[in-house]
């Protein structure tokens, strides 16, 4: 994984970032986390050789987070979910 949102989003979820979205945006966000800490599964799993198919798994699963998120950095992508929000 290029950013490691989940750990991202993690401290942002702790400052009480998500007040600013909106619901869409915060659905956005729980989409971002959810699909980066299947690809951390998959990885440890990958790691242990417990199943041989993972590879099209993270590949769906990075396909998915890279439409969400565009493959940029955690901040400008919640920077970019807080001014999506308030144009609402």
């Amino acid at each position: 994984m290029k950013y490691d949102y989940l750990q991202a989003f993690t401290q942002l979820i702790k400052a009480n970032s998500l007040l600013n979205l909106s619901v869409d945006q915060q659905e956005r966000f729980m989409q971002v986390m959810a699909i980066s800490y299947s690809i951390k599964v998959l990885d440890s799993l990958q790691k242990a050789n417990t199943l041989k198919r993972l590879d099209l798994d993270r590949f769906k699963q990075q396909k998915k987070l890279a439409q969400l998120t565009g493959n940029i950095e955690p901040i400008e992508v919640f920077k970019e979910m807080v001014m999506l929000s308030r144009s609402k």
